[in-house]
């Protein structure tokens, strides 16, 4: 009989998922082993693999047994980058995605694409400036179709509370409302573990965003890092369905706040 969704995984449970990745799923793997295939855990068996495709291979991020993570590397410590790309693209118009990850500083480019299309119109990313008496962290979401297209962006300090430090553990997750008549806009927003830390109240589109790909192709503005949990819902979550679901990745992944 073939097996079902593991229904004891809290975002199991939660309609709308549409992929769901656990680096614990991994544990079996020695340390340094390349990750070629992470399974999507989800119903929808969407998994990530290694791009490979017309003689062009893109590196594949490697199972790290210090961390139980995925460890993505790029410029200075790899030639090209690592990244993985979903056997099918998720498109969705409102979202909400749990990312348990550790980013790693360099002297290069603080830049951390998280998900993105192929055209590199549609992403979430981090980018932090280097400066090192104000080094400023802009979150962005970005999407286009055809003539349209939205950017959410907002800016944060290190003064500010919720800021995302680099080099720790953290829970980040991100929801997308669509557009509200009613109100007049959509909504991003950004949350550090369980610290809401930004909105942008400027979504004035209700345009398909596209998710090809976990990391980038280019080597200096690919994620970096460790990634322990991703999560993806085609849905704005309650408050309630977000708070629970925070508070499973962060027990499970050992984040203390």
């Amino acid at each position: 009989n073939p097996v079902g969704p593991d229904l004891t995984l809290l975002p199991l449970t939660i309609s709308g998922l549409q992929a769901y990745f656990s680096s614990q799923d991994l544990a079996s793997m020695d340390d340094g082993d390349l990750v070629t295939q992470w399974d999507d855990l989800s119903h929808h068996k969407n998994h990530l693999i290694q791009y490979d495709y017309n003689d062009t291979t893109y590196d594949a991020p490697e199972y790290n047994a210090a961390e139980n993570s995925v460890l993505f590397k790029r410029s200075p410590e790899a030639i090209t980058t690592d990244m993985l790309w979903f056997g099918s693209g998720i498109q969705v118009r409102e979202y909400t995605c749990f990312f348990v990850m550790k980013m790693t500083a360099d002297t290069a480019l603080h830049f951390h694409h998280l998900l993105r299309d192929w055209g590199d119109t549609d992403f979430i990313s981090l980018f932090y400036t280097g400066d090192s008496v104000n080094n400023k962290l802009t979150l962005k979401v970005a999407a286009e179709s055809g003539a349209s297209s939205t950017l959410s962006q907002n800016y944060l300090y290190p003064t500010d509370y919720g800021y995302i430090p680099e080099d720790v553990k953290v829970l980040f997750t991100v929801r997308k409302k669509k557009y509200n008549h009613d109100i007049g806009y959509g909504q991003v927003e950004y949350y550090n573990n369980k610290t809401s830390i930004a909105t942008h109240n400027g979504q004035d589109t209700n345009i398909l965003q596209t998710f090809d790909i976990l990391g980038d192709p280019d080597k200096f503005t690919g994620f970096k890092g460790h990634m322990y949990e991703l999560a993806i819902y085609d849905k704005a979550l309650t408050d309630e369905q977000v708070e629970n679901l925070q508070d499973y990745f962060m027990d499970r992944t050992n984040i203390n706040v």
